[in-house]
């Protein structure tokens, strides 16, 4: 049978599975949920915010990690001993604009994404690993993969003194992207997507990114921290013939009020190297705040003295967020930050970015949600400046057991310098997610 009809044959069963169910048709309980709303933290594994592209230690409660199938966020004191972590996802669907580019053709497609990951710890020290690739094949071209690995060890043995080290990584297609789950990072308490869903530079080929670092925390007293963070983020495109690379290091001080205010100091530093040789040095402050069990809203920024290889003059760096998560029920994020460039946006110094996200569940089996973002950076060699926004939109169905199946839609334009390009994006897929206790409530 051609290809094409196999698409055509997908399209057909996916649009009758994803049809809403006759009223009146009784349907058990299932086993588990793989579509419950899930907490959420800071953001730990999108490039923008390379000193915060591991573990934030300087809170207890908030040791989250995102799950690379997009099922939610593991909560890594709930890892005791050793358990093997499975699921997977297949899809059908149409795309117009497989290379990002402004002349690319539209095509059919279909892609498979395994999921495979461990799991081990105690009451002091924790490891979580996670790999997830995805495979594309298309009608009109050939196909194309990308794979992601995601590795967290935490330790406190000592009742002062805890440390963290993380590493992410992706290679592959840098088209793939759009293809796997965006809600990838931690925003207060609910999943959120980060800028690199709205970061697409055109034909840009097989990419390289990782972004790993070290979290030291001294527990100054009951109400007050040190913490120490040092890390790398790294982006390699040889089809632009691009390198980047930006080493942060931050010291912050945090002094909580009471359970639910925060009030931090900060300093911050950044190296860039590879194409851009300069440095950044500032500070500022920041608060947290909870007015609600399920409502966080964090504020944090200061000013940053550039060096004269940055190219550029005083400049000004902040992290806000407002998040909601109404557990079992709905799940709100807002959220902008000004930071050292994403990777995925080649050779920089600075980027804008905001997005937003609400997701809501209703009669027990369906989820629906939509997400936001934008982006904006000024680059300073090889390439423009760049400006990208992104959207989707989605609806899960539960079925029996770890089963559900899931119809999205995303949207994406970028343009840097004088391109522009778009890109659309309709998906069908059936996904595998079991239930596991060491997901987030």
């Amino acid at each position: 049978m051609k290809r094409s009809a196999l698409i055509r044959i997908g399209f057909i069963l996916a649009l009758a599975l994803c049809a809403p169910k006759i009223h009146g048709q009784s349907e058990p309980e299932p086993a588990n949920d793989p579509i419950a709303p899930a907490a959420d933290a800071q953001n730990s594994t999108d490039s923008s915010n390379t000193a915060q592209a591991v573990l934030d230690l300087s809170t207890e409660q908030r040791q989250y990690v995102p799950a690379l199938d997009g099922a939610g966020l593991f909560s890594l004191q709930k890892i005791q001993g050793f358990r093997i972590l499975a699921g997977g996802a297949v899809s059908t669907g149409f795309d117009t604009n497989p290379n990002n580019s402004a002349d690319s053709m539209a095509s059919g497609l279909y892609s498979f994404l395994p999921y495979i990951g461990m799991a081990a710890g105690n009451v002091s020290t924790q490891l979580l690993l996670q790999y997830r690739p995805v495979f594309t094949r298309y009608t009109a071209y050939a196909g194309n993969s990308m794979q992601q690995v995601s590795a967290r060890f935490t330790n406190r043995s000592r009742p002062r003194w805890s440390w963290a080290i993380g590493m992410d990584g992706m290679h592959g297609n840098d088209a793939v992207r759009p293809l796997a789950p965006s809600n990838t990072i931690v925003v207060g308490n609910v999943a959120g997507s980060g800028s690199s869903a709205a970061s697409y530079l055109p034909n840009a080929g097989t990419v390289t990114d990782i972004n790993g670092g070290f979290d030291l925390l001294y527990d100054l007293s009951p109400r007050d921290a040190l913490a120490v963070r040092i890390a790398n983020s790294y982006n390699s495109y040889p089809q632009l013939h691009q390198n980047s690379g930006v080493v942060t290091e931050t010291v912050n001080y945090t002094h909580l009020v009471r359970p639910t205010l925060e009030f931090l100091v900060y300093e911050q530093t950044s190296q860039y190297y590879l194409d851009i040789h300069c440095t950044t040095v500032g500070g500022g402050f920041g608060v947290t705040w909870e007015p609600r069990s399920h409502i966080e809203l964090s504020l944090q920024g200061g000013p940053q003295l550039n060096s004269s290889g940055c190219q550029a003059d005083q400049g000004f760096s902040y992290h806000a967020y407002l998040s909601s998560n109404i557990r079992g029920q709905s799940q709100f994020y807002v959220r902008g930050d000004r930071q050292p460039v994403n990777g995925f946006l080649g050779p920089g110094l600075w980027q804008n970015d905001v997005s937003g996200g609400y997701q809501r569940k209703f009669a027990i089996h369906n989820l629906v949600s939509a997400d936001l973002g934008y982006t904006q950076s000024s680059t300073l060699a090889n390439t423009g400046d760049y400006k990208g926004f992104y959207a989707d939109a989605s609806y899960v169905r539960q079925l029996k057991g770890p089963f559900s199946l899931s119809c999205k839609y995303q949207s994406f334009v970028g343009r840097q310098g004088t391109p522009s390009f778009t890109r659309n994006l309709l998906l069908f897929s059936i996904l595998f997610t079991p239930a596991s206790p060491l997901l987030s409530e």
